[in-house]
């Protein structure tokens, strides 16, 4: 191979593991509102959107999950909120990587 090539083929490694290594460990997710931690399972529908505001998708009531996001350059921080009864059951907050789903995420259930 020609130094050329092996210059531009070790660039482009080192571009895209400086790449991961910024998307894993947040540099391009939003931070998420203080808000948001202070939701947990057991409270109430009321009680979320008091917090969290307008959910970005929601179907409620025939829907029983709601979604809030913030959107970043690549990634997005997202709290997935699923509800029975009108309560909390399960919550998931963290970074959400376009195309891949969840990276890191906050999980609490009932």
């Amino acid at each position: 191979m020609h130094p050329k090539t092996l210059i531009f083929v070790g660039s482009a490694v080192l571009t895209l593991a400086a790449l991961g290594f910024m998307v894993w460990f947040g540099t391009f997710t939003p931070a998420a509102p203080g808000e948001w931690a202070k939701i947990h399972p057991g409270m109430t529908r009321s009680e979320v959107l008091k917090f969290a505001g307008t959910p970005r998708e929601s179907g409620w009531p025939e829907n029983v999950t709601e979604t809030w996001q913030r959107d970043g350059l690549i990634c997005h921080r997202r709290l997935f909120i699923w509800y029975r009864d009108e309560r909390v059951l399960d919550l998931s907050e963290g970074t959400w990587l376009r195309g891949c789903g969840w990276l890191r995420r906050r999980i609490e259930s009932q």
